[in-house]
């Protein structure tokens, strides 16, 4: 699948600047060097002249599906962010191609895990539900089946829903461990 913007750019390209974003430690992109207008459009990163990342970046951080390759060109790591954080689903691959993992992630805070080799789930537990956005709430009530079975489309896009950053105290550091239910 095929990144959906008009301007891709690398991201050593001397069209963009960045500073660093405080609340993430990742970079706000940029279009020219007097950091007046936030880059949109998508990224990519290179490395011995193969794609080894690209993403989609709105109003100048992180804002839709990321994607990170092998060395030869396999997927590696899908994920989706929301203002610089992943934030919603984020599946990783094996060097073979084959899925080994599925985790929804709430402001880079992996809160499931499906370890899919080790055909284990481990959540955290969650003390209180207020302040936990809609969406985070959809995807943890999905089934593990739906969850392996989940495709990065707009649909599911991470701009679907307003999101607001208060409850980081609704998640404890706690978890529990069950199998996969398939």
């Amino acid at each position: 699948m095929e990144l959906n913007y008009n301007i891709k750019l690398l991201e050593e390209d001397p069209s963009l600047s960045c500073v660093n974003d405080v609340n993430s430690g990742l970079l706000i992109y940029y279009l020219g060097e007097n950091k007046k207008e936030l880059f949109t459009g998508a990224i990519y990163e290179k490395f011995n002249n193969k794609i080894i990342s690209e993403y989609e970046v709105k109003d100048g951080k992180k804002n839709g599906i990321q994607r990170d390759y092998f060395q030869d060109g396999k997927l590696e790591e899908i994920s989706e962010w929301k203002e610089n954080f992943k934030y919603g689903i984020n599946k990783e691959y094996n060097d073979e191609g084959i899925l080994k993992g599925v985790s929804i992630v709430w402001n880079n805070d992996y809160i499931k895990i499906m370890d899919i080799e080790k055909q284990k789930v481990i959540e955290k537990k969650i003390i209180k539900k207020e302040g936990i956005p809609k969406r985070i709430l959809y995807l943890l009530n999905l089934s593990d089946r739906k969850l392996l079975d989940y495709s990065f489309d707009m649909k599911n896009s991470s701009d679907l829903e307003e999101y607001y950053m208060n409850g980081f105290n609704s998640l404890e550091d706690h978890h529990t461990t069950r199998n996969i239910n398939l």
